[in-house]
């Protein structure tokens, strides 16, 4: 029994050390390394943090600029039924290179990327 039990907290501790680098924050700022291949990721992350930066890469991803500041999410729902809005701003955008403050909301449903789409700014 001591050795079942001592099995336990090592498969406790390896499965928690594994998940530490699951709970990272939301990056402020995002370039697009690729400009010229954009895509969406269409499912959610292992946590809702991770499916907010999904989000905040879609929303740059679904834009015409290369990069974004000021990223701040808002998350309601967990899990595979999430939404999250994401507020930030586009840098050099249009001619002009001119910032443009947008909102952008990810709408998830089992798991699977059901909307997003600019609901301010574009």
């Amino acid at each position: 029994m001591g050795s079942n039990f001592m099995r336990l907290r090592i498969s406790l501790l390896v499965m928690i050390l594994a998940c530490a680098g699951c709970a990272t924050n939301v990056p402020t700022t995002l370039t697009l390394s690729d400009p010229g291949h954009r895509s969406i990721n269409n499912k959610t992350a292992l946590t809702d943090i991770g499916t907010a930066s999904l989000c905040a890469k879609n929303m740059l991803n679904a834009s015409p600029a290369d990069a974004a500041q000021d990223i701040a999410v808002k998350m309601s729902g967990s899990g595979d039924n999430i939404t999250v809005d994401v507020n930030a701003t586009l840098l050099d955008f249009g001619y002009w290179h001119s910032q443009l403050p947008i909102s952008y909301r990810c709408i998830y449903s089992d798991g699977v990327l059901k909307s997003g789409s600019f609901t301010k700014g574009l």
